[in-house]
This record gives C-alpha cells, sequence and structure tokens, in this order.
C-alpha cells in the first residue's frame, strides 16, 4: 500500500511559527521534514529567523552588549545559543563588533 501524503495547513504552520513554535518542532508536528516547513514559509514570503533571532531584539542586544558591556560569549551563554549566531545578531542589527573583549562580563 503506498503512503498516504499528508496535506499541510499552510495557515496552521505560518501560526505555529509567529507564535514562536521552533522550525523542528513544526516539522515534528506535522510529520514532515523541517526542509518541508522551511520551503512552506519560503513559499508564504516569511522570513524565516533563527531562534535567537526570535527571542531577542536589537534593543535588547544593545543593553547587554554595548550598555552593560557584556561579551558575546556571555550572551551566547545566558541564551543558550551560540558565539556564532549572537554575532550574526550583532551584524543583523549593525551593532558594531568591539575588537578587545578581555575586560568585559
Amino acid at each position: 500500500m503506498a503512503a498516504k501524503k499528508l496535506e499541510l495547513n499552510n495557515k496552521t504552520i505560518l501560526y505555529q511559527y509567529q507564535n514562536g513554535m521552533s522550525i523542528s518542532k513544526i516539522a515534528e508536528i506535522n510529520y514532515v521534514s523541517q526542509m518541508s516547513v522551511y520551503r512552506i514559509l519560503k513559499e508564504m514570503k516569511i522570513d524565516v529567523q533563527s531562534p535567537f533571532m526570535r527571542m531577542i531584539d536589537k534593543n535588547k542586544l544593545v543593553n547587554l552588549y554595548i550598555e552593560r558591556r557584556w561579551s558575546i560569549s556571555s550572551i551566547a551563554k545566558k541564551y543558550n545559543v551560540s558565539y556564532k549566531s549572537v554575532r550574526k545578531a550583532l551584524s543583523k542589527y549593525n551593532i558594531p563588533i568591539k575588537r578587545n573583549q578581555s575586560e568585559e562580563k
């Protein structure tokens, strides 16, 4: 017997994504691959962001990195993400990257 192809409800996937559900979780509960979820969101012209970019806005990042002088590593540890994720967020928000962070938190 051939496998039955599931019809994906694009509105449901969009709703799940916009309400903070991760791509992997959306894929898991809809029984599809992560690539299928990415494709559907892309077809709907949705800018898919990393989970870190979805949880931190520019003001919060400026507060931690510029005003409170936290290092990229400290921010990454606080949010349980990679150094690279924080660096990408700084770049995307046009926040200048400091050269020497040895005296920072």
